[in-house]
């Protein structure tokens, strides 16, 4: 009897050795754990959909020049009106070294040749944009200018020269002079008593 039941006890323990799974034997878990184990669906962690935070673009400063008030118009009307004045003549004494010649009878019959190097001191002329101008600077220039025609390199306080403006300038060895007349500077000045500003020169 005894020999019976140890046969019967060795034939079941080979048998359940045969169908256990490899990776159970390794694992030192029972069967029924790794049914268990097989029948739990393997879930993937959600990720939180991530939402792009909305950009807010620097804004770009106006391009146009900031529309002034009133009082600003009036606390600057004397003051305007003394530059638009002033605009319309150019009358500079240059000193340095240089050799130059200048004639302007409007943008299409204008020469300018040579160049120097100088300070000034006189009427500055046309500003052209809204600033004071002082009456003396620095200025260079070099190259040639016939018509439209060529081109001049200028630096420091260059004179601004109109499309109908009639000059004449020369540089001779250490002395120098510029002097011009803006007719579109005259009508800036009649039109800015009502202020109105063509030029876009008022502070």
């Amino acid at each position: 009897m005894k020999s019976w039941l140890t046969c019967v006890c060795s034939a079941l323990l080979l048998a359940g050795c045969a169908t256990s799974s490899p990776a159970g034997r390794r694992a030192g878990l029972p069967m029924w754990s790794q049914d268990a184990t097989h029948s739990i669906p393997q879930t993937q962690p959600q990720t939180q959909p991530q939402t792009q935070t909305p950009t807010q673009e620097t804004p770009k400063p106006s391009e146009s020049e900031p529309e002034h008030g009133v009082g600003h118009a009036l606390l600057w009307y004397i003051p305007n009106r003394i530059s638009d004045v002033l605009d319309i003549v150019r009358a500079r004494l240059r000193l340095g070294p240089g050799l130059e010649i200048g004639v302007r009878a409007t943008e299409l019959l204008d020469l300018d040749l040579g160049g120097y190097s100088t300070v000034f001191v006189g009427i500055p002329g046309p500003r052209r944009e809204r600033k004071f101008n002082w009456p003396f600077g620095v200025d260079n220039m070099a190259g040639v200018e016939i018509s439209v025609i060529g081109d001049t390199t200028r630096e420091g306080e260059a004179p601004h020269y109109g499309v109908l403006e009639v000059g004449l300038g020369a540089q001779i060895l250490i002395i120098g002079f510029d002097l011009g007349v803006d007719v579109w500077e005259a009508v800036d000045f009649v039109t800015g008593i009502v202020f109105v500003d063509p030029m876009q020169d008022d502070i």
